[in-house]
């Protein structure tokens, strides 16, 4: 896959996993709702993983192999991607714990209301993350190549 088709899977595939987020709860489809929370982040994390382990890394050698004074730069992005997977993980294991529960959930959804906003907004906030990660590899990439190093034209 090119970098490019990452690069839109990945956009696609987040943009899917917001919108379902997004979405609210209707009453007595809680299980359905979260399956749907689960296939788009059982989707999503495939292409994530893709996009760090492909693109991500070669941008990054990139960054470090055109300007050393990033390397410190160059560190914090390859944590951030680890840190990403990681938090994807356990947004995976949250949602599956919930799913798990299945019909039980249904007779009083009330109960679960606190799980559920947990979820919403952690998954939310992932999303961010990604997208600010994203913004920053873009960002930091540019600036190995047009920052000025001090040398005299």
């Amino acid at each position: 896959m090119s970098s490019e088709n990452s690069e839109l899977g990945l956009k696609s595939e987040l943009s899917r996993f917001e919108t379902q987020l997004e979405t609210p709860v209707v009453p007595g489809e809680l299980p359905v709702w979260l399956q749907a929370v689960e296939e788009a982040l059982s989707t999503l994390i495939p292409d994530l993983r893709t996009c760090i382990d492909n693109r991500h890394r070669a941008t990054i050698e990139e960054i470090a192999k055109q300007d050393q004074e990033l390397l410190t730069r160059v560190e914090q992005l390859k944590s951030e991607d680890r840190a990403i997977l990681q938090e994807a993980e356990r947004q995976v294991a949250l949602v599956s714990s919930l799913a798990e529960q299945g019909d039980k959930l249904e007779p009083d959804e009330g109960h679960v209301a606190q799980a559920v906003r947990k979820i919403v907004d952690e998954g939310l906030q992932l999303v961010i993350r990604i997208r600010k990660q994203e913004a920053a590899i873009s960002t930091w990439f540019m600036e190995a190549f047009d920052r000025d190093s001090g040398v005299a034209d």
